[in-house]
C-alpha cells in the first residue's frame, strides 16, 4: 500500500492537467479539463471561479472525481489515477496562504492571471480523497487499489 501511496503521490506531482468530473442537479455526471492544480501528497486543490458550475454542482454534491493518465503509445506503458473523494472550499488563511504560493512554484502564468482577476473573485476547492485507483502497467498487472478513511 506504501508504495502504491508513493508512486500515485509523485504521477499526481508531475501532471499538471485532469479530468474533474462533478455531478450535476438531475445526477448527469459534468466533466471538464483543469489545470493546474495543487497536491499536497493525495489531497488535491483546484482554482476556480466563484460562480462557476463547478462550485453550485460542489455545493449540491460534493462527490467529485479527478481523472488523470500519461501519453503512452504502448499498454504497457499506460499510467493512470483516479481520485474519487469530497471537495470542499476551504475558508482558512493559512491554507490559503499555502495553496496560493504552490501555485506560484507549479505554474506563476496562472497564479499571475488570478491576481490580476482579484483572488477574491476565485475559490479554492479541496479534493479529500476516499478512494483511489492506480494503474501503472509497467508495475503492477491489475489496479492498486486504496480504500483511505476519514
Amino acid at each position: 500500500m506504501e508504495d502504491t501511496i508513493h508512486y500515485a503521490v509523485n504521477f499526481l506531482s508531475e501532471n499538471k492537467a485532469a479530468l474533474l468530473t462533478t455531478i450535476m442537479e438531475d445526477n448527469y455526471i459534468d466533466s471538464r479539463l483543469i489545470g493546474p492544480f495543487i497536491n499536497d501528497e493525495l489531497i488535491v486543490y483546484i482554482f476556480t471561479l466563484n460562480n462557476s458550475n463547478k462550485i453550485e454542482q460542489i455545493n449540491k454534491n460534493s462527490h467529485v472525481s479527478l481523472y488523470l493518465q500519461n501519453n503512452f503509445e504502448n499498454l504497457k506503458d499506460l499510467k493512470s489515477l483516479l481520485i474519487n473523494g469530497k471537495a470542499v472550499k476551504i475558508i482558512a488563511s493559512e491554507e490559503i496562504v499555502k495553496v496560493r504560493n504552490a501555485l506560484e512554484i507549479k505554474s506563476t502564468g496562472y497564479k499571475d492571471w488570478i491576481d490580476k482577476d482579484g483572488w477574491d473573485k476565485w475559490s479554492i476547492i479541496k479534493i479529500l480523497p476516499e478512494s483511489i485507483k492506480f494503474v501503472d502497467n509497467s508495475k503492477w498487472k491489475e489496479p492498486q487499489k486504496i480504500i483511505i478513511d476519514r
